[in-house]
């Protein structure tokens, strides 16, 4: 296994403060970490994204993302879509999504579907990644979720939200690899990344992009 540089690592992560529970202090260290390393992206929950960047500098290249339908993935397509605009217009580069569970697990697929597509419209040629929550499915619906995703129009199926307790593992790397087979679509590996070892097997399996928080990261970087 070729082991990934930490520079590598960095300029394929998102770093994310997205917890009900994240402080204003984790968030602007966020942005110092994130702009010391050169990480690609940070993320937090909505309101927050003036206070990200104000303390951007303003040669930065690293870019603001839009958190949509935190952290549960029930609210209705419309809300999202408003999100998804607001989020965008407030200069919020890719959106990350949380899918529709409820209706993946019920085989309401078409909603599930719709759903996602109404994100990826209003996000207008931007980048959306849906999460599909992996830690809540079985391998077949982690499948299903991620065709139906990249179906949708989704650029990357992303693993978790950071919210439950368990992330992404090799072997659900395998399947989402497997069930995009053929697709563009590409994956982020998030939860669970407390290693450049870790990194490198799931960049193995195809993962291109990371998430990954702020204590994991430095954990990282300093290792």
């Amino acid at each position: 296994m070729k082991q990934l540089s930490k520079s590598s690592f960095a300029q394929m992560t998102d770093l994310a403060a997205v917890k009900a529970d994240t402080t204003i202090e984790e968030i602007l260290k966020m942005v110092d970490l994130a702009e010391k390393w050169k990480f690609a992206g940070v993320y937090a929950l909505p309101s927050h994204n003036n206070l990200i960047r104000s303390r951007l500098s303003g040669s930065s290249s690293i870019f603001i993302g839009g958190a949509v339908g935190f952290p549960s993935g029930g609210n209705t397509t419309d809300t999202k879509v408003y999100e998804t605009r607001n989020l965008i217009e407030a200069g919020c580069r890719e959106i990350d999504m949380v899918v529709n569970i409820t209706w993946l697990k019920a085989g309401h697929f078409r909603d599930f579907k719709d759903d996602i597509k109404s994100v990826v419209e209003a996000a207008d040629k931007h980048t959306v990644k849906a999460i599909i929550e992996c830690s809540y499915l079985t391998d077949d619906e982690i499948r299903s979720a991620s065709e139906l995703a990249a179906e949708a129009g989704a650029a990357f199926i992303k693993t978790s939200t950071g919210w439950t307790q368990n992330g992404a593992t090799e072997h659900i790397i395998k399947i989402i690899s497997s069930a995009l087979k053929g697709s563009s679509c590409g994956i982020k590996a998030a939860g669970g990344i407390k290693s450049l070892e870790i990194a490198s097997g799931m960049a193995e399996l195809g993962v291109t992009r990371f998430g990954c928080s702020i204590a994991s990261a430095e954990s990282i970087m300093l290792g």
